[in-house]
């Protein structure tokens, strides 16, 4: 239904990626400077780190988390590759990679990336109990000028003890999206 609906900006930039959200403003900012990438929030002027601690929260009453956002664990350490898999139509790497450390609300994650285009394409969740307590599947992708992006992805939250999903949210790209090399102005 349209309440359902919770519309952000996105703005694309050479190391980050921002979320606007309205009502009230709130802005994430996902950076990709350094090492590993770090996950920001702007509120009233002021930006700051997001602490660990707030990673497994929800943002925006969604089925996606401010960990899930950051996507630290594309740098976890110790990724393995258990082999190659279909992801929708395409053909995939699948890598399962163990959390590094007890800051995360996952024990590990799956994911599959596209051999032929290094997108992820879906990423999956395992808590302590090796319960699949989240899943995240590219539904599909669009170009834009000369750039492939996302269209639309699926996010499921699940109840580990009936397996089913318990909360299911869309993210649809649907507008123009902004984009700005370092340097240049809108």
């Amino acid at each position: 239904t349209e309440k359902d609906i919770t519309p952000f900006e996105l703005n694309l930039r050479k190391n980050t990626v921002e979320y606007r959200f309205e009502n009230p403003d709130q802005t994430l900012i996902l950076n990709f400077e350094g090492k590993t990438p770090r996950l920001l929030e702007k509120i009233d002027g002021h930006i700051a780190p997001v602490p660990s601690a707030s990673f497994d929260h929800k943002v925006r009453n969604s089925s996606i988390t401010y960990e899930d956002i950051a996507m630290q664990f594309l740098n976890w350490p110790d990724p393995v590759l258990v082999g190659e898999e279909m992801a929708g139509v395409r053909k995939a790497w699948k890598l399962e990679i163990p959390a590094p450390d007890q800051y995360s609300q996952y024990k590990r994650v799956r994911i599959w990336i596209d051999k032929e285009n290094g997108a992820l394409m879906r990423m999956e969740g395992y808590d302590s109990k090796e319960n699949l307590v989240r899943k995240f599947a590219v539904l599909s992708v669009q170009q834009l000028g000369d750039r492939w992006m996302l269209k639309q992805m699926r996010i499921e939250s699940f109840d580990p003890a009936t397996k089913k999903p318990i909360t299911r949210t869309y993210l649809e790209i649907t507008g123009l999206i902004k984009t700005r090399a370092a340097g240049s102005q809108q």
